[in-house]
């Protein structure tokens, strides 16, 4: 914000303006909660929603912190419309360390990345960033039982 503040002094140009949207949040809790971008609840037309619990990602079950989820928003883009699953606008993320974790979506989010790019991205195993890509997945095909879903807009 002060950059913004500091370009609207010096500059006549076109004005910028701050987007807190992809402003990544945490609350600091056990587990930690992390926030970046739409919810499912405010997510545009056509949202879909990937779902993946910890206890699917083999990092939380060795360390023994299967409480939580990953849960990523995709809406189409107008162009592609729902190929390659649509682009990141979302992402909620309940774990420990979810606020280490929240940046590679913030980046998503901010670059209206496509799942498929998030999905491909090979992560280090065995870390809790795997299940990015393992939630990422569901806009392809079903991963562990589950494939994305319909948003329920509020």
């Amino acid at each position: 914000m002060g950059r913004l503040a500091v370009g609207h002094m010096f500059s006549s140009g076109p004005s910028w303006k701050f987007d807190a949207s992809v402003v990544p949040w945490v609350t600091f809790l056990d587990p930690e909660i992390a926030r970046v971008g739409c919810t499912e609840s405010t997510a545009g037309r056509g949202a879909r929603v990937a779902w993946l619990p910890l206890s699917e990602i083999d990092r939380a079950l060795t360390d023994d912190t299967t409480d939580g989820f990953i849960k990523i928003i995709a809406e189409p883009k107008r162009l592609t419309r729902g190929m390659y699953g649509g682009h990141i606008t979302g992402a909620t993320i309940v774990a420990p360390h979810a606020g280490e974790m929240i940046h590679e979506l913030a980046l998503a989010v901010r670059t209206n990345m496509f799942t498929g790019r998030l999905a491909q991205l090979v992560h280090a195993y065995p870390t809790m960033s795997t299940g990015v890509a393992q939630a990422t997945a569901q806009f392809f095909y079903t991963f562990g039982g589950r494939s994305a879903r319909s948003a329920k807009r509020g």
